[in-house]
């Protein structure tokens, strides 16, 4: 009795345009664009920007105390005055001063040196939360792409144990006669591994499922992933980094910072000169009967001695503030080309690697195409050969998704990047994938 290893369903490994034959009942499709939209909702990007925010109004609120300042004052007091031949006077007082003050010269510059602090914390801050909303974006490719992986491996696996189970009940008549007992326990082997990977598959995507969740700081139901369609990568490292540069956050506040700092210019000698214009207005009564009032300028100045110093030690300080941001956005800039050339490498290996894995996958079809023949036109008895290589093709096909999870992952942190001045041959658009298994 001949027995012919068929397939009634075209499973596919990875085919978006199969994937209405696996959809799960109630789960919606989503793309990954949709969740990116949300990336501002996660927790860790608000409170990175909440960061931000405070050091904002710090700056906001020490802006508004600078400039003129209001003050007043009021005193009462009993006087015991001492007069010439033991004579006492004694009287009662009440004084009220007002007046408005303000800071010039160094004091200003003190003001604005403050201000300035607040401000490179702030664009530090800002460079902070971008980074972390770069690293959840990044995140969230990698947990989606993992996603779309596992639901894959858990399709396949499904559609394979479901046939596979289906045909072995059809060959128990056959143990003994052209399938010995031994080979009929692989094949049930066979079945075995594939519930554990089905199931494995499983608890991965509520994994992931739970990752998304995190991520994002909102529930997020079972949803049927769609294949990630991104445009292609440059395959210019020296374009990458440029456009790396142009988007990375903590880059972009550090040449902030640095224009704040050119922007104040060098010190001078009045910037060490601590003064203040007072303006003042007292109002006197004596004995409730005696009334006197005086107004007044002052002008008050604290200067070091040591006025040279002190001003090369101010501009030394604002010279090595300006190199440390410099050396802040260079060390950014190799630490950049370090993580592009990385990724341009992962992606190339992982690129061969699938293609590789491609081309096992055709060869190991075709040896099971050869061996359905080979049985169909009698030249084998035991249906054993076909389901061998069916099997060996079920394991390739689990490879091919392995690799094609790390091409997945190598593409994430590039994806991102915008690069319309490439103009040596990009890589194309992320090809959707083909239909593996052939139908029967």
């Amino acid at each position: 009795m001949r027995f012919v290893l068929s397939l009634t369903l075209s499973l596919t490994v990875v085919a978006p345009s199969l994937s209405s034959v696996f959809a799960m009942d109630g789960e919606p499709p989503l793309e990954r664009t949709a969740l990116a939209a949300s990336v501002h909702t996660s927790p860790r990007v608000q409170a990175a920007r909440a960061e931000a925010d405070v050091i904002e109004q710090q700056r906001r609120q020490l802006a508004a105390e600078g400039g003129w300042r209001a003050f007043g004052a009021l005193s009462g007091a009993a006087v015991n005055e001492i007069e010439g031949n033991n004579g006492n006077r004694r009287y009662d007082r009440l004084q009220g001063n007002i007046g408005v003050s303000r800071p010039l010269l160094g004091s200003r510059t003190a003001q604005r040196k403050a201000l300035l602090t607040l401000e490179r914390q702030r664009l530090r801050a800002e460079g902070i939360s971008g980074e972390v909303a770069e690293d959840v974006g990044n995140e969230l490719r990698e947990s989606y792409a993992k996603y779309w992986i596992n639901d894959r491996r858990y399709r396949l696996a499904s559609a394979w144990q479901q046939t596979l189970s289906e045909r072995l009940e059809g060959l128990r008549s056959q143990v003994g006669t052209t399938l010995r007992a031994s080979e009929f326990a692989e094949a049930r082997s066979a079945l075995r591994i594939a519930r554990e990977n089905r199931q494995r598959a499983r608890n991965d995507r509520q994994m992931q499922l739970n990752t998304l969740q995190a991520l994002l700081g909102e529930s997020v139901s079972a949803f049927d992933p769609r294949w990630p369609v991104e445009n292609g990568i440059c395959r210019r490292e020296g374009v990458l980094l440029e456009a790396a540069l142009a988007a990375d956050p903590i880059s972009d506040s550090a040449r902030q910072e640095l224009a704040l700092l050119l922007e104040r210019g060098a010190s001078g000698l009045t910037d060490e000169v601590q003064s203040d214009l007072v303006l003042t207005h007292t109002q006197t009564v004596e004995d409730w009967d005696e009334n006197g009032d005086e107004t007044s300028v002052g002008l008050t100045a604290e200067i070091p001695l040591s006025l040279g110093q002190a001003r090369d030690a101010r501009r030394n300080l604002r010279n090595a503030e300006v190199l440390q941001v410099q050396r802040r956005i260079e060390a950014n800039r190799q630490a950049l080309r370090g993580r592009i050339g990385m990724a341009m490498a992962a992606l190339r290996n992982t690129t061969q690697a699938r293609q590789a894995a491609d081309e096992r996958l055709d060869q190991a079809r075709d040896d099971w195409n050869e061996e359905r023949r080979r049985l169909q036109s009698g030249l084998t008895r035991s249906p054993m050969p076909a389901l061998r290589a069916a099997i060996r093709w079920y394991q390739i096909a689990e490879e091919r998704l392995d690799r094609e999870a790390e091409w997945l992952l190598a593409r994430a942190p590039l994806e991102r990047f915008e690069t319309p001045g490439c103009r040596t041959p990009r890589p194309g658009a992320m090809d959707m994938p083909r239909e593996e298994i052939p139908t029967s």
